[in-house]
Protein backbone atom coordinates (compact mmCIF):
# COMPACT_ATOMS: atom_id res chain seq x y z
CA UNK A 1 0.00 0.00 0.00
CA UNK A 2 1.26 3.09 -1.30
CA UNK A 3 1.67 5.47 2.01
CA UNK A 4 -0.66 8.26 0.84
CA UNK A 5 -3.23 5.58 0.80
CA UNK A 6 -2.63 4.24 4.47
CA UNK A 7 -4.75 5.68 7.44
CA UNK A 8 -3.70 7.59 9.94
CA UNK A 9 -3.86 4.88 12.44
CA UNK A 10 -1.34 2.79 10.59
CA UNK A 11 0.77 5.73 10.01
CA UNK A 12 0.81 6.03 13.72
CA UNK A 13 1.63 2.56 14.41
CA UNK A 14 4.73 2.52 11.80
CA UNK A 15 5.77 6.10 13.57
CA UNK A 16 5.61 4.15 16.99
CA UNK A 17 7.52 0.84 15.53
CA UNK A 18 10.35 3.41 14.12
CA UNK A 19 10.98 4.81 17.44
CA UNK A 20 10.75 1.43 19.39
CA UNK A 21 13.38 -0.19 16.72
CA UNK A 22 15.80 2.83 17.31
CA UNK A 23 15.22 2.84 20.82
CA UNK A 24 16.95 -0.14 21.19
CA UNK A 25 20.49 1.00 20.31
CA UNK A 26 22.72 3.40 22.18
CA UNK A 27 19.36 5.36 23.08
CA UNK A 28 16.89 3.06 24.03
CA UNK A 29 16.97 4.88 27.63
CA UNK A 30 15.67 8.52 26.39
CA UNK A 31 11.94 8.91 26.45
CA UNK A 32 11.13 11.89 24.60
CA UNK A 33 9.60 10.18 21.71
CA UNK A 34 7.03 9.23 24.38
CA UNK A 35 5.10 12.66 24.05
CA UNK A 36 4.65 12.17 20.26
CA UNK A 37 2.55 9.21 21.20
CA UNK A 38 0.76 10.45 23.72
CA UNK A 39 -0.11 13.36 21.19
CA UNK A 40 -1.17 10.89 18.99
CA UNK A 41 -3.52 9.56 21.14
CA UNK A 42 -5.56 12.65 22.11
CA UNK A 43 -6.09 13.71 18.32
CA UNK A 44 -7.11 9.67 17.52
CA UNK A 45 -9.60 10.18 20.94
CA UNK A 46 -10.90 13.54 19.97
CA UNK A 47 -11.91 12.19 16.80
CA UNK A 48 -12.98 9.11 18.42
CA UNK A 49 -15.37 11.23 20.67
CA UNK A 50 -16.52 13.13 17.43
CA UNK A 51 -17.65 9.78 15.90
CA UNK A 52 -19.03 8.47 19.05
CA UNK A 53 -21.29 11.84 19.74
CA UNK A 54 -22.24 12.89 15.89
CA UNK A 55 -25.93 13.06 16.06
CA UNK A 56 -26.66 10.86 12.52
CA UNK A 57 -25.57 7.38 12.36
CA UNK A 58 -22.49 6.19 10.94
CA UNK A 59 -21.50 2.73 10.14
CA UNK A 60 -17.95 1.45 8.63
CA UNK A 61 -18.05 -1.34 6.12
CA UNK A 62 -14.97 -3.76 4.61
CA UNK A 63 -15.16 -4.93 1.20
CA UNK A 64 -15.22 -8.38 0.80
CA UNK A 65 -15.18 -10.74 -2.52
CA UNK A 66 -14.52 -7.57 -4.21
CA UNK A 67 -17.67 -5.77 -3.27
CA UNK A 68 -20.09 -9.13 -3.14
CA UNK A 69 -20.60 -8.73 1.01
CA UNK A 70 -19.54 -5.66 3.32
CA UNK A 71 -19.13 -6.34 6.84
CA UNK A 72 -19.31 -4.25 9.52
CA UNK A 73 -15.70 -2.67 11.22
CA UNK A 74 -17.08 0.14 13.08
CA UNK A 75 -20.50 1.66 14.22
CA UNK A 76 -21.32 4.42 16.38
CA UNK A 77 -23.81 5.04 19.00
CA UNK A 78 -26.59 6.94 17.28
CA UNK A 79 -26.66 3.92 14.82
CA UNK A 80 -26.62 1.82 17.66
CA UNK A 81 -30.08 3.60 18.48
CA UNK A 82 -31.37 3.91 15.11
CA UNK A 83 -31.02 0.50 14.18
CA UNK A 84 -31.86 -0.83 17.80
CA UNK A 85 -28.83 -2.64 17.87
CA UNK A 86 -25.36 -3.23 19.24
CA UNK A 87 -22.20 -2.66 17.85
CA UNK A 88 -20.69 -6.03 19.96
CA UNK A 89 -23.36 -7.60 18.38
CA UNK A 90 -23.12 -7.19 14.69
CA UNK A 91 -18.96 -5.98 14.45
CA UNK A 92 -17.26 -8.59 11.48
CA UNK A 93 -21.15 -10.13 10.19
CA UNK A 94 -22.46 -9.22 6.86
CA UNK A 95 -24.60 -6.24 6.00
CA UNK A 96 -27.04 -8.48 4.16
CA UNK A 97 -27.26 -10.93 7.43
CA UNK A 98 -27.50 -7.97 10.51
CA UNK A 99 -30.06 -6.19 7.35
CA UNK A 100 -31.26 -8.26 5.23
CA UNK A 101 -33.41 -6.05 3.43
CA UNK A 102 -30.77 -3.67 2.27
CA UNK A 103 -30.67 -4.73 -1.36
CA UNK A 104 -34.08 -3.84 -1.66
CA UNK A 105 -33.47 -0.71 -0.12
CA UNK A 106 -31.23 0.25 -2.52
CA UNK A 107 -28.32 1.07 -0.29
CA UNK A 108 -26.74 -2.18 -1.37
CA UNK A 109 -25.85 -1.00 -4.68
CA UNK A 110 -24.69 2.09 -3.66
CA UNK A 111 -21.91 0.14 -1.45
CA UNK A 112 -20.96 -1.85 -4.47
CA UNK A 113 -21.12 1.79 -7.07
CA UNK A 114 -19.02 3.63 -4.30
CA UNK A 115 -16.62 1.03 -3.82
CA UNK A 116 -15.50 0.34 -7.44
CA UNK A 117 -16.06 3.92 -8.18
CA UNK A 118 -14.80 6.16 -5.39
CA UNK A 119 -17.17 8.38 -5.91
CA UNK A 120 -19.38 9.51 -3.12
CA UNK A 121 -23.28 9.45 -3.76
CA UNK A 122 -26.25 10.29 -2.00
CA UNK A 123 -28.71 7.63 -1.22
CA UNK A 124 -32.49 9.86 -1.39
CA UNK A 125 -34.54 9.43 1.39
CA UNK A 126 -36.30 5.81 1.37
CA UNK A 127 -38.61 3.58 3.59
CA UNK A 128 -36.07 0.13 4.71
CA UNK A 129 -38.16 -2.50 6.56
CA UNK A 130 -37.03 -6.23 7.17
CA UNK A 131 -38.88 -8.24 10.05
CA UNK A 132 -36.99 -6.75 12.71
CA UNK A 133 -37.13 -2.99 11.99
CA UNK A 134 -38.61 -0.67 9.45
CA UNK A 135 -37.99 3.39 9.04
CA UNK A 136 -37.09 6.06 6.90
CA UNK A 137 -33.60 6.45 6.19
CA UNK A 138 -31.51 9.34 4.12
CA UNK A 139 -27.67 8.03 3.74
CA UNK A 140 -24.47 9.46 2.19
CA UNK A 141 -22.11 7.14 1.18
CA UNK A 142 -17.75 7.74 0.40
CA UNK A 143 -14.92 5.47 0.28
CA UNK A 144 -11.99 5.87 2.36
CA UNK A 145 -8.28 5.81 1.27
CA UNK A 146 -7.97 2.39 3.00
CA UNK A 147 -10.95 1.09 0.74
CA UNK A 148 -13.75 0.81 3.33
CA UNK A 149 -16.74 2.43 2.93
CA UNK A 150 -18.55 4.63 5.01
CA UNK A 151 -22.69 5.62 5.35
CA UNK A 152 -23.72 8.42 7.19
CA UNK A 153 -27.13 8.00 7.50
CA UNK A 154 -29.93 9.51 9.38
CA UNK A 155 -33.41 8.40 10.67
CA UNK A 156 -36.31 10.50 9.38
CA UNK A 157 -39.20 8.63 10.19
CA UNK A 158 -40.94 10.62 12.81
CA UNK A 159 -40.43 13.68 10.36
CA UNK A 160 -42.13 10.84 7.39
CA UNK A 161 -44.71 9.68 9.79
CA UNK A 162 -45.81 13.60 9.84
CA UNK A 163 -45.51 13.77 6.83
CA UNK A 164 -47.70 11.85 6.10
CA UNK A 165 -50.44 12.66 8.46
CA UNK A 166 -50.15 16.00 7.30
CA UNK A 167 -49.48 16.41 3.94
CA UNK A 168 -52.54 18.25 3.03
CA UNK A 169 -51.79 21.00 5.00
CA UNK A 170 -50.43 23.54 3.04
CA UNK A 171 -49.55 25.53 6.29
CA UNK A 172 -47.64 23.04 7.91
CA UNK A 173 -45.59 22.69 4.59
CA UNK A 174 -44.79 25.91 4.55
CA UNK A 175 -43.42 25.67 8.21
CA UNK A 176 -41.43 22.65 7.18
CA UNK A 177 -39.74 24.71 4.51
CA UNK A 178 -39.46 27.60 6.79
CA UNK A 179 -37.74 26.31 9.51
CA UNK A 180 -35.67 23.01 7.75
CA UNK A 181 -32.16 22.52 9.44
CA UNK A 182 -30.69 23.32 5.94
CA UNK A 183 -31.19 25.67 3.41
CA UNK A 184 -34.34 25.65 1.29
CA UNK A 185 -35.10 27.16 -1.95
CA UNK A 186 -37.47 27.12 -5.20
CA UNK A 187 -36.32 28.23 -8.35
CA UNK A 188 -37.76 28.33 -12.10
CA UNK A 189 -35.70 26.05 -14.90
CA UNK A 190 -33.40 29.22 -15.60
CA UNK A 191 -32.39 29.85 -11.92
CA UNK A 192 -34.44 32.57 -11.16
CA UNK A 193 -35.53 32.47 -7.16
CA UNK A 194 -39.13 31.95 -6.53
CA UNK A 195 -38.84 30.94 -2.72
CA UNK A 196 -36.18 30.42 -0.07
CA UNK A 197 -36.42 29.83 3.93
CA UNK A 198 -34.77 30.87 6.84
CA UNK A 199 -31.79 29.47 6.52
CA UNK A 200 -31.19 30.19 3.04
CA UNK A 201 -31.51 34.28 3.68
CA UNK A 202 -28.83 33.44 6.56
CA UNK A 203 -26.53 31.33 4.05
CA UNK A 204 -26.77 34.07 1.25
CA UNK A 205 -26.67 37.08 3.33
CA UNK A 206 -29.81 38.02 1.44
CA UNK A 207 -33.11 38.77 2.72
CA UNK A 208 -35.80 36.78 1.06
CA UNK A 209 -37.57 39.47 -1.10
CA UNK A 210 -33.84 40.67 -1.77
CA UNK A 211 -33.78 36.56 -3.38
CA UNK A 212 -36.92 36.37 -4.93
CA UNK A 213 -37.25 37.26 -9.22
CA UNK A 214 -33.37 37.18 -9.20
CA UNK A 215 -31.52 34.51 -10.52
CA UNK A 216 -28.03 33.36 -9.22
CA UNK A 217 -26.45 34.47 -12.27
CA UNK A 218 -27.39 38.12 -11.41
CA UNK A 219 -26.81 37.81 -7.85
CA UNK A 220 -23.47 36.43 -8.70
CA UNK A 221 -24.02 33.68 -5.91
CA UNK A 222 -21.67 31.03 -8.02
CA UNK A 223 -17.68 31.60 -8.86
CA UNK A 224 -16.93 31.41 -12.35
CA UNK A 225 -15.43 28.16 -12.01
CA UNK A 226 -18.59 26.68 -10.61
CA UNK A 227 -20.93 28.33 -13.14
CA UNK A 228 -20.51 25.42 -16.07
CA UNK A 229 -21.91 22.87 -13.29
CA UNK A 230 -24.53 25.01 -12.42
CA UNK A 231 -25.64 25.09 -15.76
CA UNK A 232 -25.27 21.21 -16.04
CA UNK A 233 -27.29 20.53 -13.24
CA UNK A 234 -30.01 22.94 -14.84
CA UNK A 235 -29.99 21.06 -18.01
CA UNK A 236 -30.49 17.93 -15.56
CA UNK A 237 -33.58 19.42 -13.64
CA UNK A 238 -34.96 20.42 -17.22
CA UNK A 239 -34.91 16.55 -18.29
CA UNK A 240 -36.74 15.90 -14.95
CA UNK A 241 -33.52 14.79 -12.98
CA UNK A 242 -32.54 14.92 -9.69
CA UNK A 243 -28.63 16.11 -8.81
CA UNK A 244 -26.62 15.75 -5.77
CA UNK A 245 -25.03 16.22 -3.87
CA UNK A 246 -22.49 18.48 -5.69
CA UNK A 247 -19.80 21.21 -3.80
CA UNK A 248 -19.53 24.71 -4.68
CA UNK A 249 -18.58 27.86 -3.10
CA UNK A 250 -21.35 30.29 -2.39
CA UNK A 251 -20.55 34.03 -2.98
CA UNK A 252 -22.24 35.44 -0.20
CA UNK A 253 -23.86 39.39 -0.19
CA UNK A 254 -20.78 40.59 2.62
CA UNK A 255 -18.45 38.80 -0.10
CA UNK A 256 -17.29 36.19 2.62
CA UNK A 257 -17.38 32.79 0.80
CA UNK A 258 -18.83 29.15 2.69
CA UNK A 259 -18.79 25.81 0.94
CA UNK A 260 -21.81 24.14 0.65
CA UNK A 261 -23.66 21.10 -0.68
CA UNK A 262 -26.48 20.96 -3.25
CA UNK A 263 -28.58 19.26 -4.43
CA UNK A 264 -31.77 19.97 -6.32
CA UNK A 265 -34.96 17.77 -7.39
CA UNK A 266 -37.57 18.86 -10.16
CA UNK A 267 -41.01 19.16 -8.51
CA UNK A 268 -44.31 19.87 -9.94
CA UNK A 269 -45.78 23.28 -8.22
CA UNK A 270 -49.67 23.95 -9.62
CA UNK A 271 -48.66 22.39 -12.83
CA UNK A 272 -45.69 24.38 -13.41
CA UNK A 273 -42.33 22.20 -13.40
CA UNK A 274 -39.47 23.69 -10.60
CA UNK A 275 -36.97 23.32 -8.88
CA UNK A 276 -36.26 22.66 -5.43
CA UNK A 277 -32.68 23.11 -4.00
CA UNK A 278 -31.33 21.85 -0.91
CA UNK A 279 -28.32 23.49 0.14
CA UNK A 280 -26.10 22.30 3.43
CA UNK A 281 -22.83 24.44 4.58
CA UNK A 282 -20.24 21.97 5.07
CA UNK A 283 -17.75 25.18 5.63
CA UNK A 284 -16.73 23.44 8.96
CA UNK A 285 -16.85 19.87 7.51
CA UNK A 286 -14.29 20.90 4.82
CA UNK A 287 -12.19 22.24 7.55
CA UNK A 288 -12.08 19.57 9.32
CA UNK A 289 -11.13 17.18 6.83
CA UNK A 290 -8.36 19.81 5.84
CA UNK A 291 -7.25 19.59 9.29
CA UNK A 292 -7.18 15.95 9.50
CA UNK A 293 -4.99 15.49 6.15
CA UNK A 294 -3.03 18.09 7.31
CA UNK A 295 -1.69 16.53 10.68
CA UNK A 296 -1.88 13.17 8.17
CA UNK A 297 0.77 14.64 6.41
CA UNK A 298 2.73 15.87 9.12
CA UNK A 299 2.96 12.53 10.69
CA UNK A 300 3.94 10.92 7.30
CA UNK A 301 6.62 13.32 7.22
CA UNK A 302 7.38 12.40 10.84
CA UNK A 303 8.13 9.02 9.99
CA UNK A 304 10.05 8.68 6.82
CA UNK A 305 12.21 11.31 8.92
CA UNK A 306 12.60 8.63 11.10
CA UNK A 307 13.17 6.39 8.94
CA UNK A 308 16.30 8.45 7.41
CA UNK A 309 17.80 8.96 11.13
CA UNK A 310 18.17 5.44 11.18
CA UNK A 311 20.08 4.66 8.38
CA UNK A 312 22.01 8.62 8.08
CA UNK A 313 25.01 9.38 9.50
CA UNK A 314 26.34 12.11 7.83
CA UNK A 315 24.57 15.81 9.00
CA UNK A 316 24.47 17.91 6.08
CA UNK A 317 23.42 14.67 4.28
CA UNK A 318 20.82 14.45 6.82
CA UNK A 319 19.19 18.40 7.55
CA UNK A 320 19.67 18.10 3.34
CA UNK A 321 16.47 15.57 2.99
CA UNK A 322 14.66 16.27 6.26
CA UNK A 323 14.10 19.44 4.03
CA UNK A 324 13.12 17.62 1.39
CA UNK A 325 10.86 14.99 3.12
CA UNK A 326 9.24 17.80 4.69
CA UNK A 327 7.85 19.61 1.96
CA UNK A 328 7.08 16.72 -0.22
CA UNK A 329 4.61 15.74 1.76
CA UNK A 330 3.08 18.86 1.98
CA UNK A 331 3.13 18.52 5.52
CA UNK A 332 4.85 21.83 5.35
CA UNK A 333 4.81 24.67 2.60
CA UNK A 334 8.78 25.16 3.37
CA UNK A 335 11.88 24.57 5.48
CA UNK A 336 15.14 25.22 6.45
CA UNK A 337 18.01 24.49 8.87
CA UNK A 338 20.92 25.45 10.00
CA UNK A 339 23.51 23.62 12.17
CA UNK A 340 25.73 25.64 14.42
CA UNK A 341 29.37 25.26 15.95
CA UNK A 342 29.97 25.27 19.93
CA UNK A 343 29.84 29.51 19.56
CA UNK A 344 26.75 29.99 18.04
CA UNK A 345 27.81 30.29 14.25
CA UNK A 346 26.23 28.94 11.26
CA UNK A 347 28.26 26.26 9.82
CA UNK A 348 25.83 24.55 7.56
CA UNK A 349 22.10 24.76 5.82
CA UNK A 350 19.63 23.45 4.07
CA UNK A 351 16.26 24.38 2.70
CA UNK A 352 13.38 23.30 0.38
CA UNK A 353 9.87 25.00 -1.30
CA UNK A 354 11.76 28.09 -1.64
CA UNK A 355 11.30 29.93 -4.86
CA UNK A 356 14.36 32.10 -4.10
CA UNK A 357 15.97 34.01 -1.74
CA UNK A 358 17.59 31.70 -0.04
CA UNK A 359 21.52 32.23 -0.85
CA UNK A 360 20.64 35.32 0.40
CA UNK A 361 19.69 34.55 3.29
CA UNK A 362 22.20 31.93 3.61
CA UNK A 363 24.57 34.22 3.88
CA UNK A 364 22.98 36.56 6.36
CA UNK A 365 23.23 33.42 8.68
CA UNK A 366 26.36 32.51 7.81
CA UNK A 367 27.32 36.71 8.59
CA UNK A 368 25.53 35.95 12.32
CA UNK A 369 22.50 38.64 10.94
CA UNK A 370 20.01 36.22 12.00
CA UNK A 371 16.30 36.69 11.47
CA UNK A 372 13.34 37.89 14.57
CA UNK A 373 12.07 33.77 14.71
CA UNK A 374 16.00 32.81 15.19
CA UNK A 375 16.39 35.34 17.95
CA UNK A 376 13.54 34.35 19.75
CA UNK A 377 14.43 30.22 19.43
CA UNK A 378 18.24 31.36 20.81
CA UNK A 379 16.04 33.47 23.60
CA UNK A 380 13.31 30.42 24.68
CA UNK A 381 13.06 26.64 24.45
CA UNK A 382 9.74 25.43 22.29
CA UNK A 383 7.96 26.35 18.96
CA UNK A 384 8.86 30.12 18.42
CA UNK A 385 5.36 30.95 16.42
CA UNK A 386 4.86 34.35 14.31
CA UNK A 387 1.97 33.93 12.80
CA UNK A 388 1.37 37.20 10.73
CA UNK A 389 4.72 37.22 9.02
CA UNK A 390 3.36 39.77 6.67
CA UNK A 391 3.75 42.36 9.93
CA UNK A 392 6.73 40.76 11.75
CA UNK A 393 9.06 39.93 8.82
CA UNK A 394 8.81 41.90 5.75
CA UNK A 395 13.03 42.62 5.84
CA UNK A 396 13.64 39.22 5.83
CA UNK A 397 14.97 37.67 2.36
CA UNK A 398 12.47 34.63 2.90
CA UNK A 399 9.59 37.06 3.46
CA UNK A 400 8.06 36.21 -0.09
CA UNK A 401 7.73 32.63 0.49
CA UNK A 402 6.04 32.94 4.15
CA UNK A 403 3.35 35.69 2.99
CA UNK A 404 -0.01 34.52 4.40
CA UNK A 405 1.46 31.74 6.43
CA UNK A 406 2.65 31.01 9.89
CA UNK A 407 6.36 30.05 10.63
CA UNK A 408 7.71 27.98 13.37
CA UNK A 409 10.63 27.74 14.04
CA UNK A 410 12.74 26.13 17.48
CA UNK A 411 15.64 24.80 18.60
CA UNK A 412 17.61 21.47 17.27
CA UNK A 413 18.78 20.03 20.48
CA UNK A 414 19.55 17.14 22.23
CA UNK A 415 19.74 17.65 25.99
CA UNK A 416 21.96 21.15 26.72
CA UNK A 417 23.95 20.62 23.57
CA UNK A 418 22.33 22.66 20.94
CA UNK A 419 22.78 21.80 17.61
CA UNK A 420 20.98 24.08 15.38
CA UNK A 421 17.62 25.22 14.36
CA UNK A 422 14.60 24.27 12.51
CA UNK A 423 12.22 26.22 10.56
CA UNK A 424 9.18 25.71 8.74
CA UNK A 425 5.54 27.33 7.15
CA UNK A 426 2.10 26.20 7.63
CA UNK A 427 -1.36 27.50 7.30
CA UNK A 428 -2.02 30.20 9.83
CA UNK A 429 -5.00 28.49 10.95
CA UNK A 430 -3.00 25.91 12.20
CA UNK A 431 -0.23 27.42 13.64
CA UNK A 432 -1.15 27.61 17.37
CA UNK A 433 -3.11 24.40 17.86
CA UNK A 434 -1.90 22.21 20.45
CA UNK A 435 -1.19 19.23 18.43
CA UNK A 436 0.76 21.24 15.86
CA UNK A 437 2.99 22.88 18.75
CA UNK A 438 3.65 18.99 19.74
CA UNK A 439 4.60 17.81 16.82
CA UNK A 440 7.02 20.46 15.77
CA UNK A 441 9.15 20.31 19.36
CA UNK A 442 9.04 16.32 18.54
CA UNK A 443 10.49 16.48 14.45
CA UNK A 444 12.96 19.03 16.56
CA UNK A 445 13.83 16.90 18.96
CA UNK A 446 14.09 13.66 16.77
CA UNK A 447 16.71 15.93 14.39
CA UNK A 448 18.48 16.79 18.00
CA UNK A 449 18.72 13.52 19.05
CA UNK A 450 19.97 11.90 15.59
CA UNK A 451 23.27 14.55 15.26
CA UNK A 452 23.76 13.62 18.78
CA UNK A 453 24.17 10.17 17.82
CA UNK A 454 25.96 11.13 15.02
CA UNK A 455 28.53 12.92 17.03
CA UNK A 456 28.59 10.30 19.59
CA UNK A 457 29.48 7.57 16.91
CA UNK A 458 32.10 10.19 15.37
CA UNK A 459 33.62 10.92 18.64
CA UNK A 460 34.01 6.72 18.82
CA UNK A 461 35.81 6.78 15.49
CA UNK A 462 38.50 9.48 16.63
CA UNK A 463 38.39 7.46 20.04
CA UNK A 464 39.78 4.44 18.24
CA UNK A 465 41.79 5.94 15.65
CA UNK A 466 43.66 7.34 18.77
CA UNK A 467 44.21 4.32 20.15
CA UNK A 468 45.55 2.52 17.41
CA UNK A 469 47.87 5.52 17.06
CA UNK A 470 48.87 5.14 20.62
CA UNK A 471 48.91 0.93 20.03
CA UNK A 472 51.33 1.20 17.22
CA UNK A 473 53.85 3.87 19.26
CA UNK A 474 53.88 1.64 22.09
CA UNK A 475 54.60 -1.54 20.55
CA UNK A 476 58.16 0.17 19.25
CA UNK A 477 59.04 1.30 22.61
CA UNK A 478 61.59 -0.78 24.64
CA UNK A 479 60.11 -0.84 27.91
CA UNK A 480 57.21 -3.39 28.79
CA UNK A 481 54.05 -1.35 28.71
CA UNK A 482 50.58 -2.40 29.69
CA UNK A 483 47.37 -0.69 30.71
CA UNK A 484 44.74 -2.01 33.21
CA UNK A 485 41.35 -1.49 34.18
CA UNK A 486 41.52 0.60 37.95
CA UNK A 487 37.76 -0.74 38.87
CA UNK A 488 38.82 -4.17 38.38
CA UNK A 489 42.72 -4.82 37.40
CA UNK A 490 41.67 -6.24 34.11
CA UNK A 491 44.13 -6.07 31.73
CA UNK A 492 43.06 -4.25 28.62
CA UNK A 493 45.74 -4.14 26.97
CA UNK A 494 49.72 -4.82 26.30
CA UNK A 495 52.64 -4.37 23.93
CA UNK A 496 54.63 -7.14 22.55
CA UNK A 497 57.74 -6.45 24.40
CA UNK A 498 55.20 -6.74 27.78
CA UNK A 499 53.66 -9.87 26.57
CA UNK A 500 57.03 -11.53 26.04
CA UNK A 501 58.52 -10.88 29.08
CA UNK A 502 56.49 -12.96 30.89
CA UNK A 503 56.09 -15.50 27.86
CA UNK A 504 52.93 -14.71 26.62
CA UNK A 505 51.95 -14.23 22.82
CA UNK A 506 50.64 -10.78 21.88
CA UNK A 507 46.80 -10.31 22.96
CA UNK A 508 46.94 -13.22 25.05
CA UNK A 509 46.97 -11.40 28.45
CA UNK A 510 43.91 -9.51 27.24
CA UNK A 511 40.86 -10.00 29.27
CA UNK A 512 43.22 -11.69 32.15
CA UNK A 513 43.17 -10.29 35.73
CA UNK A 514 47.09 -8.36 36.71
CA UNK A 515 47.61 -11.23 39.04
CA UNK A 516 48.55 -13.44 36.40
CA UNK A 517 51.92 -11.80 36.92
CA UNK A 518 51.96 -10.57 39.95
CA UNK A 519 54.51 -12.76 42.66
CA UNK A 520 52.93 -13.78 45.76
CA UNK A 521 53.64 -11.45 48.55
CA UNK A 522 52.40 -10.52 52.22
CA UNK A 523 51.36 -7.24 51.41
CA UNK A 524 47.96 -6.32 51.77
CA UNK A 525 45.63 -5.78 48.68
CA UNK A 526 45.95 -1.99 49.12
CA UNK A 527 49.63 -1.73 48.95
CA UNK A 528 49.99 -3.43 45.63
CA UNK A 529 47.20 -2.14 44.23
CA UNK A 530 48.28 0.07 41.16
CA UNK A 531 47.75 4.17 41.87
CA UNK A 532 44.54 5.75 40.71
CA UNK A 533 47.49 8.24 38.80
CA UNK A 534 47.39 4.92 36.62
CA UNK A 535 51.00 3.88 37.71
CA UNK A 536 53.19 1.82 39.33
CA UNK A 537 56.39 2.57 40.20
CA UNK A 538 59.60 0.68 42.33
CA UNK A 539 60.43 -2.84 41.92
CA UNK A 540 57.82 -5.37 42.08
CA UNK A 541 57.73 -9.33 42.54
CA UNK A 542 56.58 -10.26 39.14
CA UNK A 543 56.16 -14.09 37.79
CA UNK A 544 57.54 -15.16 34.20
CA UNK A 545 55.06 -18.10 32.85
CA UNK A 546 56.74 -21.23 34.17
CA UNK A 547 59.35 -19.36 36.68
CA UNK A 548 60.10 -16.52 38.97
CA UNK A 549 60.99 -13.22 37.73
CA UNK A 550 62.64 -10.33 39.28
CA UNK A 551 61.23 -7.11 37.45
Amino acid sequence: MKDENKTKVELIKELKFLREERGKGVFKDITEHKQVEQVIQESENRFRELFNHMSSGVAVYEAKDDGKDFIFRSFNRAAEKIDKVKKKDIIEKSVLKVFPGVKDFGLFKVFQEVYKTGKPQHHPISLYQDQRIAGWRENYVYKLPSGEIVAVYDDITERKKAEEKLQDSEEYLKILFDYAPDAYYINDLKGKFIDGNKVAERLTGYKREELIGKSFLKLKLLSLTDLPKAVKLLANNLRGLPTGPDEFVLNRKDNNKVMVEISTYPVKIKGKTLVLGISRDITERKKMEERERHFKQVLLAIRKVNQLIVQETDPERLIDQTCQILTETLGYYNSWIALLDEGGKVTSTAASGFDDGFTIFEEHLKQGKYPLCIKKAFQEKGAIVIDNVSDSCHDCPLYSGHVGRANLSGRIQHGDKLYGMLSVSIPREYANLEETLKLFIELAGDLGLALYKIALIEEHKQAEEELRLYAAMMDNVAEGVYLVGLDNLIIKWTNERFARMFGYDPGEMVGKHVDIVNAPTERTPAETRISHRGRSKGNREMVRRGQEHQA
